[in-house]
């Protein structure tokens, strides 16, 4: 004769369809660690490719056109306009106020329309017409 608590599985001490909570949470679990495995081996084998298909940056020259003057400068790619400006050409009309491209302290006119020279690299640049606000005045006191 079968006892009150063993179910119709054969199955001693245990009710209902065979499957339980503990079951259930120990897939949950292994689940989660298989797939956190599989994320993380992603992850690595993207970093690997990424840093594979990185060249390093070399300096070359770049060729500037400032308040329609032309300009020759030796800077790595990521250099902004705005550290040519104030460090290789000493303008430093344009200033580095915030890091967060908003403030408009930085702002030249290329091509004519505004824009913030800590946003734009120098290697960008090259072939435009790049106006400073040295550039705007014509050198004489006005009364």
């Amino acid at each position: 004769m079968r006892d009150a608590n063993e179910s119709t599985q054969g199955t001693p001490g245990r009710s209902g369809p065979g499957f339980n909570r503990r079951d259930f949470l120990k897939g949950s679990g292994a689940a989660v660690a298989a797939t956190a495995v599989a994320t993380a081996v992603e992850e690595s084998v993207a970093q690997e490719k990424k840093a594979a298909n990185v060249v390093a940056a070399k300096p070359g020259p770049v060729k500037l056109e400032i308040n329609g003057k032309s300009h020759t400068v030796t800077v790595e790619p990521r250099v902004t306009l705005l550290d040519v400006l104030r460090n290789d050409l000493n303008l430093t009309g344009a200033k580095e106020v915030c890091t967060t491209t908003n403030c408009g302290a930085c702002t030249v006119i290329i091509d004519g329309k505004p824009v913030y020279a800590c946003a734009r690299t120098a290697v960008e640049c090259q072939g435009k017409k790049i106006t400073t606000v040295e550039g705007l005045g014509d050198g004489k006191d006005v009364d």
